[in-house]
Order: structure tokens, then sequence, then C-alpha cells
């Protein structure tokens, strides 16, 4: 009787031990049923996709995708909104944006749902810019594509956060992306911007620049009471080992 109990005790200690890597309920025979959660792994949730989020809506809320512009180089507090062509799914900083080559009044600054154009005439340099709005306060990885779409082009991609530039692509080779990935800590309400820099003449600047934003996985803290409840055992198979002796 003797080592059936101790042995049923030891195998839920040992349980214990191995569980707490695991998911599950942990459970402690010969304590009434007494157990508690281990440690899990909470899955990465995508929070932004700037391709599956594409659409003709500027986002008013956090959690959603604005479209524009700066209208002063390297001011994220210059941000203008473009307007929405529906009829070619992009949205441009003027409704007549040249089609081929430059019409001496338009602005080439446009985006569309994996790539965009910046400009620096008639107005000066305009950053294309996406930007989302954080509604998540925590770690999270950010990758997409940069890429250069036109021969001759000297397009740099920028992402800045909170005006601050956070990363920086040099001009790319033709059909040669650049698949990127980084680490940020966010708090709610904090901007992220995926700019386009014409760094210079606007000519053959269109560049595809994508955004994926998920949060990173992080490991539920084993509960404080788990070393308690171990000890707590490891004495109960004391006791009863001592109580045994007596009896016999």
């Amino acid at each position: 009787m003797s080592s059936r109990l101790s042995g049923a005790m030891c195998v839920g200690l040992a349980s214990l031990a191995v569980g707490a890597a695991e998911v599950g309920v942990l459970d402690f025979p010969g304590l009434g049923g007494l157990g508690l959660i281990a440690p899990a792994q909470a899955a990465g949730v995508t929070l932004a996709d700037s391709m599956a989020d594409f659409s003709g809506t500027q986002g008013t809320q956090p959690g959603q995708w604005q479209y524009g512009y700066y209208q002063t180089e390297n001011d994220a507090n210059s941000f203008a909104p473009m307007s929405y062509d529906a009829s070619n799914a992009i949205w441009e900083e003027t409704p007549d944006r040249p089609t081929n080559s430059y019409n001496g009044t338009d602005s080439w600054t446009m985006l569309n749902k994996t790539s965009g154009h910046p400009s620096s005439f008639p107005n000066g340099q305009r950053w294309a810019v996406r930007r989302w709005i954080s509604d998540y306060a925590g770690s999270v990885t950010v990758s997409g594509v940069f890429g250069d779409i036109n021969v001759q082009g000297n397009v740099l991609g920028r992402i800045l956060l909170n005006g601050i530039q956070h990363q920086l692509f040099p001009t790319a080779v033709l059909n040669a992306d650049t698949n990127y990935s980084f680490v940020a800590t966010l708090a709610e309400g904090d901007r992220l911007d995926l700019a386009l820099d014409p760094n210079g003449p606007d000519a053959n600047d269109s560049a595809t620049f994508t955004a994926l934003i998920q949060t990173n996985p992080t490991a539920v803290p084993t509960p404080a009471l788990l070393p308690g409840l171990m000890a707590f055992g490891a004495g109960m198979i004391k006791k009863r080992r001592e109580q045994v002796a007596l009896m016999t």
C-alpha cells in the first residue's frame, strides 16, 4: 500500500515537471483534484496586411490604413490624404496624374495595392506614404517586400515609426525584390509609415512596397505557485511514509 501511494504521488509530480513545458491542466493525485494551467505559447496574430487590406476607403480608426503623401520632404506631420481613382484602383495626389511622361502640371504621387510612385515636380519632393495606425500595444514583426519596378529609378524605401526613420532600403536593382523583416514595439496610436522617396528626380520611380504586421508569440508565464505546489506534494509523500512506518 505504501509503495502504491508513493508511486501515484510521484507520477503526479513527474507529470507536473514534464507538463510545465506543455499546454494543459496538471493534476496532483491524492490532493483532491488540485491542478493548474501549464505554460503555453500564444500564437502570433496578423494585425494588418497592406495587400489584403487594400481598399478605396481612407482609414479613420486605429487598425486601418491611410493613403497619402508628405507635403514636406521627410516630415510625417505634413501627411495629407490622397484621392481614390476607382476606375484604376489607385490613390493619387492629383486626379490628372501623368500616365506616360511628365505633363508639367500634375504630380506622379500614387499608391495601389502593391506599389506606388513618389514625385519631385511640380510641388517639390512628395513621398508617397502608406500609413497604419496601431490598435495594438506590444511586440510585433513587420515584414514585406521592397523592389524597383522601373529601369534607372533612384527611389528609396523608408519605414518611419512616429516620424522617426526605422528602416531604409537603398535603391533596388530592377526586378530584384528585397525581403525585409524586423521587430518593433508598438503602443496604441503609433503611426507606421511606408514611404517612397524619389531621392531626386522622380522619373522611373515606381516601386513595390508591402507590409505584413503580426504580433510576436509570447510564453504564458509559469504560475508563481508552481514551486510551492511541488514542495507541498513532496512533503505529503514524506508525511505519508512516516505514517506508514509508525503503523508497521
